[in-house]
């Protein structure tokens, strides 16, 4: 189960990713630990059938949603504060959180496996560019 098929990120690492997403954006299972609900997306986005993980179906797709789809424009004013948070299992991997200082809001996030920067900002620029254009 550790192995992946349809992500490069192990499932215990995709896991804790995962939950630190949740974190960020307050997200509060209200029937299911956060740990369960974290474990059975990243099952489901490592390859296994949404039928076969440990939530209902529905509502690992609910999660899969509130999670990994945006329904509003997210609002940025361009000054960011970013936060890198360091998740250890086994090796190391960085969740880069971009937030904006005046909204709140976080219009961007990655994983790395380095703690180099530089790939965070040129990805922000670009995602600063679409957001211009549409």
């Amino acid at each position: 189960m550790g192995d992946t098929t349809g992500t490069r990120w192990k499932v215990p690492v995709l896991t804790q990713v995962i939950l630190v997403l949740m974190g960020y954006i307050n997200l509060k299972p209200r029937f299911y630990s956060s740990e369960v609900v974290a474990l059975a997306l990243a099952s489901y986005l490592s390859g296994l059938s949404s039928w076969r993980t440990l939530l209902p179906h529905s509502t690992l797709l609910y999660y899969l949603r509130r999670l990994g789809y945006i329904k509003y424009v997210v609002p940025i004013s361009g000054f960011y504060a970013v936060d890198e948070t360091m998740v250890v299992k086994g090796e190391y991997y960085y969740v880069w959180i971009v937030r904006d200082v005046r909204t709140g809001a976080i219009p961007f996030f990655m994983v790395t496996s380095s703690r180099s920067g530089g790939a965070y900002i040129d990805n922000l620029d670009e995602y600063e560019e679409c957001g211009k254009g549409g």
